[in-house]
């Protein structure tokens, strides 16, 4: 159980003053922000540890509580935790004094499969204007491909003293990240330690109803009232889901009111009425009278939670470990283990604080569904809040006009009947699902074939799926395989999330099933390496090098396919995502000489790095620049020139000899004026691979763009990034025409949703800029090429390859 807090005490504001380094995607500002979408801080892919994170908080305060909600898998090993000061008078953070409070030592996480995230709440009694974590290397496993540590969350619990302001005078120094205006304290409903895991799984309303469920609670609890506190928790597990559910809806309400679909917004709002309403009713019937909803039948609300046992403590404070309970699965950020050993003493005990005004999450950011990004919008589950929750018509829903089976979402069209070219390769799911699941997999709507690898992967952690695990896993990398190939990005997410389950679940004991299975899904997953998208990209990635590692599938089943030459070096970003997923593997496994040994065979790997050198772009020969560099200290120099190209450019060379040789850095020379393509080059060869690119029909990224926008409105990330898809491939046709305004509608989104500084902002810039300047209109795409510099470099540094390769760009002749 939580213990109780001094009156007055509430969650503090607080800026990030200060990272040592962060994975562009998941920045460092992500931890200002407490909601359902919130994607937390990871460090940079294999970085040097121990790495530091500084908290700025307003001005001085009394502490009495951090929590750390760590990543699933991405898992540290220590957290030491130091709190600042500052000398009287003084009001410089850079002033302050830091003493160490002790460590927080995290689970590997290996009992739950990476399934749950740890939270450790310790307490403190500490006056401090900065907090200073050092982050110690991460657990090892075999889903951390990149060696990173994340945290997803991080409260601060105390009060503020007053005195000498550091925000203010950090802010002229060019520190820290702020997130704009957020409430101060206060935090009534309970102890605002316990709010962290609310926050970021539920809406507001119902975060505000289990808020004063747990009161009560508490209060039968000291009442001796043990009958009442049963029925209130089982009342607060049922509220978590209803409340992610409305989370969702709540969202799509928002978008549809955005695009003037009231229509939509009036259905939606009905139906968060009424799962509101069921969750009351289901809950505790008596327990919420501040609401008077009309009455409803008790729905069949299953709450699926883990129980509350406290995790595992740290060495703090000069306590010993103890054993730790289990952990809670991400998806139920309300049901999260608490470690509450005391760093420098124990934590006076306080009567339950009295409530204040309504308390405010850090940000009003739309509270979105997890994989929001992956998928589309939320689809209204009848079965959680009964037959009857759903009104009648539901016009705009889009349901089909048959009843689903148990577990699918009313308002998804009624599916196909399988065609006769279909029904061979379905049958491995009839087998292990059933006909409704196939159909809906092999569908020819985009929405049917998401939902499809969804249930999938929900019925496979839920131990559903018929048959045993051979059969099972044949079924679900078949379809995988199916879904990779998919042209959609929101259905092969799906399918590439299914795969990531069946792996983790089933690839132990029937590896070589998964191997006979990945063959299919190679070419696929190589081409999607090198996709202009950069999420796809990057999936992409992860599941081969996931695939590369396991003993059944290695390194052999990649390596001809991914190092295969491409027809043409102008299609430059297919060919650097194949180097970048080269690069990662090679620094995993090794580059080997003579056949037999482990590693990426040399002559393999340089077959394929050594006509890089001779792009057109200059990030792609920057990384072969590099990656040849890396290869000469492994097998030799001499080996290594052996593949290079006869005709490579002498800047090229020199630059090589400096690399290999121990000259000046690359970073710090002008490159060739061959960085840049050529504004003559004809149209065709801006293209991924020629005729294939000039003859893909547009009408599937059409066709997401448009799903996208009916399910999230115009202005959603997801809708930005299918703007992104679609003028890619009309700047791969030479379309310009086409391609510019999707590109500028895509960056206008990001930089109201993500921020102006965010790194999809900088590609989304990048892409433009080089679609001005392949037209020769460098007056416009200059300034636009700067811009996505000025980002880069701060997310990345100055010596980053993409850093590098742009400012190549602009300093071509």
């Amino acid at each position: 159980m939580q213990p109780q807090l001094p009156p007055g005490v509430g969650k503090l504001k607080f800026d990030i003053y200060r990272c040592t380094g962060e994975d562009p995607d998941y920045p460092a500002r992500e931890l200002l922000y407490h909601s359902s979408q919130t994607r937390g801080w990871q460090t940079p892919r294999f970085c040097q540890y121990p790495q530091e994170l500084w908290l700025r908080m307003d001005q001085t305060c009394r502490i009495h509580q951090l929590q750390i909600l760590s990543h699933e898998y991405k898992i540290l090993t220590k957290l030491e935790i130091y709190v600042g000061t500052l000398p009287p008078g003084a009001s410089d953070a850079s002033q302050c004094t830091f003493s160490r409070l002790g460590h927080l030592s995290f689970h590997d996480n290996e009992r739950t499969r990476y399934q749950a995230r740890e939270l450790k709440t310790v307490s403190i009694n500490a006056d401090a204007c900065m907090i200073r974590f050092l982050i110690h290397k991460n657990h090892l496993n075999k889903h951390n491909i990149y060696n990173q540590v994340g945290i997803v969350a991080i409260n601060v619990i105390g009060e503020t003293l007053g005195g000498a302001s550091v925000a203010q005078a950090a802010a002229g120094a060019g520190h820290g990240f702020s997130a704009g205006p957020r409430p101060g304290l206060g935090a009534p409903g309970g102890n605002p330690a316990a709010q962290l895991a609310i926050d970021l799984a539920v809406d507001e309303v119902t975060a505000e109803r289990i808020r004063r469920l747990n009161e009560e609670k508490a209060r039968a609890v000291q009442d001796e009232n043990y009958d009442r506190a049963k029925e209130l928790k089982e009342a607060v597990d049922r509220l978590k889901e209803v409340g992610k559910k409305v989370a969702q809806l709540e969202a799509r309400k928002r978008a549809a009111v955005e695009r003037e679909d009231y229509d939509e917004a009036k259905v939606l709002k009905q139906d968060i009425d009424k799962l509101r309403a069921a969750g009351d009713v289901a809950a505790v019937p008596h327990a919420l009278t501040h609401d008077e909803r009309p009455a409803v039948a008790r729905p069949p609300v299953a709450a699926d939670v883990g129980d509350e046992r406290g995790s595992t403590g740290g060495s703090v404070g000069g306590a010993g470990p103890s054993p730790g309970g289990p952990q809670t699965p991400p998806g139920l950020g309300g049901d999260v283990a608490h470690d509450e050993r005391p760093i420098g003493g124990a934590a006076a005990r306080h009567p339950p604080p009295s409530k204040g005004p309504s308390f405010q999450e850090y940000d009003e950011r739309p509270a979105m569904a997890k994989a929001a990004g992956a998928g589309g919008g939320y689809a209204f589950d009848a079965s959680a809040a009964g037959p009857d929750s759903r009104p009648g018509g539901s016009a705009g829903a889009g349901g089909g006009g048959k009843p689903k089976p148990p577990g699918w979402a009313a308002s998804l069209p009624d599916p196909e009947e399988l065609s006769p070219n279909n029904a061979s390769d379905a049958q491995p799911i009839v087998d292990v699902a059933d006909e409704f699941t196939a159909r809906c997999a092999f569908s020819k709507q985009l929405k049917l074939r998401e939902a499809a690898l969804e249930k999938l992967e929900k019925d496979l952690g839920a131990g559903k799926l018929k048959g045993g695990g051979r059969e099972v896993l044949h079924a679900l990398v078949g379809l995988c395989a199916r879904a990779c190939k998919d042209k959609v990005g929101a259905v092969y997410f799906a399918g590439m999330s299914l795969m990531r389950a069946a792996f983790n679940d089933l690839s132990g004991d029937h590896g070589n099933v998964l191997a006979s299975g990945v063959a299919e899904m190679v070419p696929a997953l190589v081409e999607r390496a090198g996709d202009a998208n950069t999420r796809i990209r990057e999936t992409a990635h992860e599941l081969v090098l996931m695939l590369v590692n396991h003993p059944d599938v290695g390194l052999g089943a990649f390596e001809d396919k991914l190092c295969k030459p491409p027809k043409s070096q102008n299609a430059h970003k297919p060919v650097l995502g194949r180097l970048q997923l080269l690069d990662a593997i090679i620094s995993g496994h090794g580059i080997s000489v003579n056949h037999g040994q482990p590693g990426v065979s040399v002559d393999a790997a340089m077959g394929f790095i050594g006509p890089a050198l001779n792009s057109p772009n200059g990030e792609v020969r920057s990384m072969a620049v590099r990656m040849c560099a890396q290869a000469a200290q492994d097998c030799g120099e001499s080996v290594i020139r052996g593949f290079f190209p006869k005709d490579l450019n002498p800047k090229i060379q020199q630059q090589l000899d400096e690399e290999m040789g121990g000259g000046p850095p690359a970073s710090a020379r002008k490159s060739s004026a061959a960085t840049r393509r050529s504004k003559a080059a004809p149209p065709a060869e801006a293209g991924a691979s020629g005729d294939d690119v000039m003859d893909e029909d547009p009408a599937p990224y059409e066709e997401e763009l448009r799903v996208r926008e009916q399910d999230l409105g115009p202005d959603h990330p997801d809708v930005a990034e299918a703007c992104s898809n679609l003028a890619i491939l009309y700047n791969q046709r030479a379309d310009y025409g086409q391609a510019q305004p999707l590109y500028e509608r895509a960056l206008a989104i990001w930089e109201r949703t993500l921020g102006p500084d965010h790194p999809d902002v900088a590609h989304t810039l990048t892409d433009l800029a080089v679609l001005h300047l392949e037209q020769g209109r460098d007056a416009e795409g200059r300034p636009l090429l700067e811009r996505a510099l000025r980002i880069q470099e701060a997310a990345l540094g100055p010596d980053h390859p993409d850093v590098t390769a742009i400012r190549d760009v602009l300093n071509s002749e």
